[in-house]
């Protein structure tokens, strides 16, 4: 939950979270995602976020997002925050069964709203197009934690080498091996062999 709003470069922004403890760690399974791209804008919402920027600009990330997908009707949010700098992040909200994805980015010096609105737009399409159950950055995340239950898989777009370092710097540390394998064009299956 967000206590504070904060973008770089002034800061000050705080979260809160609550993490429950549990007992054994145990392997997880993320197999090829159903056609998500059929659900298209049924199960998605649009939030920006914006900090000492006018709301014009938030309306025209809305539309370049829904120009690019091709999608109407999508609900959408601008908030405005109350922090110190300027701010924006443009976010797509997307859920499917049980998961709940939300692909995000972020505004920077010398990007325009166009881009901030495409980057998340991108890969959110590039995410539905490849019918996988992990997205790219989720992907090295679910690593360690499927190390240390020394089991696990999923299926993702094409690793990023931030993935492929982690891979690395995990079989260094620990006794286990992970198998990337290509599936297709767009997918990937990353698996901990035990």
């Amino acid at each position: 939950m967000s206590k504070r709003l904060g973008f770089y470069p002034a800061g000050g922004g705080e979260w809160q979270i609550a993490v429950a403890p549990f007992e054994r760690w145990q392997s997880i399974s993320f197999a090829a995602s159903k056609k998500l791209s059929g659900l298209s804008s049924q199960r998605c919402k649009m939030t920006v976020l914006l900090n000492n920027y006018d709301v014009s600009i938030a309306e025209k990330e809305v539309k370049i997002a829904l120009n690019y997908l091709n999608w109407e009707g999508v609900p959408y949010e601008i908030k405005k925050g109350r922090a110190r700098g300027k701010g924006n992040t443009f976010q797509i909200h997307f859920q499917h069964d049980e998961k709940h994805l939300m692909f995000e980015s972020f505004a920077q010096k010398k990007v325009i709203e166009r881009d901030v609105a495409l980057t998340a737009t991108k890969h959110l399409k590039a995410f539905l197009d490849a019918e996988v159950a992990v997205e790219e950055y989720l992907a090295d995340q679910l690593l360690l934690p499927m190390a240390l239950a020394k089991g696990g898989e999923f299926t993702t777009t094409e690793p990023s080498d931030h993935t492929l370092t982690n891979i690395a710097v995990i079989e260094q540390m620990l006794p286990v091996q992970f198998q990337v394998e290509q599936l297709s064009e767009r997918q990937w299956k990353i698996k901990v062999l035990s």
